[in-house]
């Protein structure tokens, strides 16, 4: 059975992807209208959109496992690893997007360009990773066994504290009572 962040994950990396085709595509008619798809603006152009979609992306993954309280989170340990898997998926997907452009110019298609040669999606998918491990470290610290048990031994400790108080608090009012009644009498 599939864990409630991996049905997201896998859900989220399929419109994610759509969503890059479709800023591949708008990058494309932007530059078709020039008449300057076969230039090396174009090229840059197209990585520099595909690196920020897979920004966002990572994004909003990591917005996803933020979203909820740690100590009440559906997330478990093994979703981090998860995302960092799905954040790879995704950037294969958008090299599959950049390698169908290229095949679609055919021979206009610079024969020296390295796709990806300024490290602008490689920065990208390790600035990803780097958020992910870093959010995983809290929540690690966060869901630690001592904090727990320390953090449920305060809430006890002060429950305690108050009901005690307000009980000698009762008590004191009592006698009070009863000393002015007898008084009284």
């Amino acid at each position: 059975m599939s864990s409630y962040f991996e049905q997201t994950a896998s859900t989220m990396r399929a419109t994610a992807l759509r969503r890059a085709d479709a800023s591949a595509n708008e990058v494309l008619a932007q530059f078709s209208m020039g008449g300057r798809v076969s230039s090396g603006a174009f090229w840059r152009a197209l990585e520099k959109k595909l690196a920020d979609e897979l920004r966002q992306f990572a994004n909003e993954l990591q917005v996803r496992l933020e979203q909820f309280d740690v100590e009440h989170a559906p997330i478990k340990k093994a979703d981090f690893s998860l995302a960092k898997q799905q954040i790879h998926e995704f950037e294969a997907g958008l090299r599959g997007i950049f390698q169908r452009h290229a095949e679609r110019q055919g021979d206009r298609y610079p024969a020296s360009y390295q796709p990806f040669g300024d490290g602008d999606l490689a920065n990208a998918v390790r600035q990803a990773e780097l958020n992910i491990e870093g959010y995983e470290s809290v929540f690690k610290s966060k869901r630690s066994f001592w904090k727990w048990a320390f953090g449920d031994a305060r809430r006890v400790v002060f429950t305690i504290i108050v009901g005690t108080v307000a009980n000698v608090g009762v008590q004191a009012f009592k006698l009070l009572w009863e000393a002015v009644a007898l008084a009284i009498k």
